[in-house]
């Protein structure tokens, strides 16, 4: 059993060579789970948030080899919002509710674009001295600090927008996976970079997707697609 455990959740442990690029079993297993909850959340499945948390759960543990320490925090969150999205639309569910895309208001809009980037720059601080801070737990210094932190603001961001089934968290992960590309490309995961390439067309096809559903929803409740009301702590709160 330890032995197939590691060799489960080494990240260095090749399955198979792909023209020089050595496939660990670990990429390959949240690659295909990962590809499947992304197809199923599209389509408004309650599997989808189960299948993200464990994918979520085998990237946690690769990127904590990768020394991507800011994506490994973001992949344990991500498990945490896969339980919470999947409690939250089976309660829509059994409420006869519907799984219903909506938007958000401009005020919203404005409050994300303003408080993104604060939070992105104190991320990447945080990240840059971990391993001053916790050195036991960081031997390395994080790369990529600043990408790094981007992502999992934005990640961050579309998760909790997805609970909500908002349109505009297929946008920041298209954003965010495309950003992602790149890193992968030069920490040499060029298997998982090709997959996030991937995950941006998807995104792109979700956004479309979900406005278009947004819109045919509002035209059949026969009213104007709801306004959200500008964020305060309440609120918050409550949508969680």
């Amino acid at each position: 059993m330890p032995t197939l455990l590691h060799t489960l959740f080494d990240a260095e442990q090749v399955l198979v060579d792909i023209h020089g690029y050595g496939l660990s079993t670990l990429e390959l297993l949240s690659t295909i789970l990962g590809m499947w909850s992304y197809v199923e959340i599209i389509r408004r499945r309650l599997r989808g948030p189960i299948l993200g948390f464990c994918a979520s759960l085998c990237l946690a543990a690769m990127f904590y080899q990768l020394r991507l320490y800011a994506d490994m925090g973001l992949m344990v969150y991500y498990a945490a919002a896969s339980v919470l999205t999947l409690a939250c639309w089976q309660r829509n569910s059994s409420a006869n509710e519907g799984l219903k895309v909506t938007t958000l208001s401009p005020n919203w809009r404005l409050a994300l674009g303003l408080g993104a980037p604060a939070l992105i720059g104190m991320l990447a601080f945080i990240t840059g001295h971990l391993h001053i801070w916790l050195t036991n737990v960081f031997p390395e210094p994080t790369r990529f600090c600043y990408a790094d932190a981007t992502t999992t603001v934005l990640g961050i961001t579309a998760s909790l927008l997805l609970i909500r089934r908002k349109a505009e968290c297929m946008a920041i992960w298209l954003a965010a996976d495309i950003i992602s590309t790149g890193i992968y490309i030069q920490s040499g995961a060029y298997f998982l970079a090709a997959v996030y390439a991937l995950y941006a067309l998807i995104d792109g096809t979700g956004l479309v997707v979900w406005l278009r559903r947004s819109r045919d929803e509002a035209d059949a409740a026969g009213q104007i697609l709801p306004k959200t009301p500008a964020p305060c702590i309440n609120d918050l709160a409550e949508g969680v």
